[in-house]
């Protein structure tokens, strides 16, 4: 399988869990082309055995790669990613990001009581 694939994509990299890392280890090879899209901040199957690690050390599996960090949105204003910024950057073991947005929007976010 390794010849027979020059290019190797995974989308949403960081809920791959550790048997998934190897069968990728194994079957990149020497060319080393893959390339991975995933947000360490939505990583959301930890209960399915999803190993954050997997996107937070990729270095470590994959050497000298190029990381291109994605922060402008394009759905949201800046008060809801402000807000979102303001969450996230708790979040233990993540990659420094600053998520904005050209939209700036005029309503700031507000927390309603249940009706």
């Amino acid at each position: 399988w390794k010849v027979r694939f020059d290019h190797i994509m995974v989308d949403e990299f960081q809920d791959t869990n550790k048997l998934q890392m190897d069968l990728l280890r194994c079957l990149v090879g020497a060319h080393k082309n893959i390339c991975v899209v995933g947000d360490d901040d939505q990583s959301i199957y930890g209960f399915r055995g999803a190993e954050i690690s997997n996107i937070l050390h990729f270095e470590r599996f994959f050497p000298n790669p190029a990381v291109v960090t994605l922060e402008e949105n394009y759905r949201s204003t800046n008060p809801i990613l402000n807000t979102a910024n303001g969450v996230i950057r708790h979040n233990k073991d993540r990659r420094a990001k600053k998520l904005w947005s050209a939209r700036e929007g005029a309503e700031p976010v507000r927390r309603r009581a249940p009706t």
